[in-house]
Formats: C-alpha cells, structure tokens, sequence
C-alpha cells in the first residue's frame, strides 16, 4: 500500500494531467479536450485502426499465406548460390564457415585444442600511458641484452 505522501503526489499528478488535457485542442477535429485524432474522446477515432490483444480470422489467414509463400521462396531458390569471395568456393560466404578451404579457427576454439580445459581468460584494463611506458621500457632493456649478447660472441 503506497504511503500517504505517495498518494497526495499521485493524486496531484492525475488533476494536472486532467487539467493539461481540457486544455488541449484536437489537430483533427478541433474540439478541446484531447490532442488528436488517436484519442477516444475524438468523433473521428477509429476503433479498428487501433492495435487490439489478437487479430482477426482474415487478418490471420493472410498472415499465414504471407508466410506459407516466403518459406516457399526460399526453399525454391538454390541456397548454394553463394559464393565465397576469399577461396571461390560455393555455399559459403565467409571465412568463419567450416567449408571455406581459408578457415580460420576462433579464438576459443585454439584455446580449447592447445590447452583442453585448463585455461582462463581475463581481461586487463590499464592506461595508455602505462602501457606506452611499459613498452619503451621492454623495448630498452631488449636492446641492452642484445649488446650484451653481441659482446659475448
């Protein structure tokens, strides 16, 4: 049950929402009291324009046949028309199809071959500066080793 002071607001919020509407002309018929024609204080509201909960028997019979003439179009053309832009191949458009001669294995499915089940994935967030810094510093000290090797050999 709402609190008192809950019902007071809802209550105000009615009367200005009423009193808004008694305000309000109509753009198609003129009349005060509602904003147009989609309303049912309207003379010119038409009830069967309005989205009811179920359609009517013609209405479902012609929905049928549209979709009864769809699946019969699709089924009609051949599917395997489609070609394959990266190896020439039909009936397939992309890379990521297991017929496609060019097919390149996602990122879970490498995982799961090379490590089974024995992997988790995480994701790191870091700022670019760090990540910049951290890379100019990885960078630096490959070249220190590098020298170092150098003067070994």
């Amino acid at each position: 049950m709402p609190s008192r002071e809950a019902k007071v607001y809802l209550e105000a919020k009615l009367k200005k929402k009423q009193q808004e509407n008694k305000e309000k002309t109509c753009f198609d018929c003129g009349r005060e009291g509602h904003a147009h024609k989609g309303s049912y204080l309207c003379p010119e509201y038409n009830a069967k324009k309005r989205k009811s909960g179920k359609d009517e028997y013609e209405t479902k019979q012609a929905k049928e046949k549209g979709k009864k003439r769809r699946l019969e179009a699709k089924n009609a053309s051949p599917s395997n028309t489609v070609i394959c832009k990266h190896c020439g191949l039909s009936g397939h458009s992309t890379k990521a199809s297991f017929a496609c001669q060019q097919y390149i294995t996602t990122k879970a499915e490498l995982l799961r071959t090379n490590y089974s089940d024995k992997y988790e994935l995480y994701a790191r967030k870091l700022p670019l500066v760090t990540y910049v810094t951290r890379l100019a510093i990885c960078e630096s000290q490959a070249q220190k080793q590098y020298k170092i090797h150098d003067k070994l050999y």
